[in-house]
């Protein structure tokens, strides 16, 4: 256990030190805390935080705009099939039985929001395949050396290259994110109704994209 701590720390020091060098040092705040969890935190415990940060959130925003959410959300089973390209985002979305026509009818409060949220988990199906695909590549490219080049250094520098890519992809979702969420606010105003929740499922995007990160940097890094 104590050996694969110390090679778990040393890979984030190369992945913080190659990731400044490549100019992508301005990480978030989450990006940090994230992995001073996984450096922190055992595997079981953060899988645990992970569940409970979502029901939490769940809960919060059902009281706080006074609705029942009955939106099916993307699965942990569904990401992981996402990511090794088990099944496709079209699947997924349609297994979730998303209906991106709905927002069209939508009238109430309830409805405003569900199909809001129905959104952001579509489009969360949508992130899976894509980070699936960069994580397809790099095995692709590994796959590909001869077995001499196969060490451990280059398996490092394939991991952060593939980490960088994900960390430049953030920016497109989070703008994405916001855009799904400036489409809902105007509706909410529209009907007479705070559009307070909106900001509230952003800042839970925020919170939940954090303790992601957490679990699938200490899944991939064990």
């Amino acid at each position: 256990m104590m050996i694969k701590k110390w090679c778990k720390i040393l890979i984030c020091i190369l992945l913080v030190l190659i990731l400044a060098v490549g100019g992508l040092y301005l990480w978030q705040r989450e990006n940090i805390n994230a992995l001073i969890k996984v450096l922190t935190t055992d595997s079981e415990t953060i899988a645990q935080e992970l569940e409970q940060t979502r029901e939490a959130h769940l809960k919060e925003l059902e009281e706080a705009a006074q609705i029942t959410v009955h939106v099916a959300p993307v699965t942990k089973q569904q990401s992981e099939d996402l990511l090794d390209g088990k099944v496709t985002v079209q699947e997924v979305q349609d297994q979730m039985g998303f209906d991106p026509g709905a927002a069209e009818s939508v009238s109430t409060k309830e409805d405003i929001l569900n199909q809001c949220i129905a959104e952001l988990y579509a489009y969360k199906a949508e992130v899976m395949g894509t980070l699936g695909g960069i994580k397809q590549s790099m095995l692709e490219q590994w796959k590909s050396l001869p077995a001499a080049e196969r060490t451990a250094t280059k398996k490092a520098e394939l991991g952060s290259a593939a980490i960088g890519q994900c960390y430049q992809y953030e920016a497109t979702v989070d703008g994405r994110v916001q855009e799904i969420l400036a489409v809902y606010r105007p509706k909410m105003v529209a009907i007479g109704e705070d559009p307070a929740p909106i900001d509230l499922l952003w800042n839970q995007y925020c919170d939940e994209k954090e303790a992601e990160k957490s679990y699938y940097m200490d899944k991939y890094m064990n």
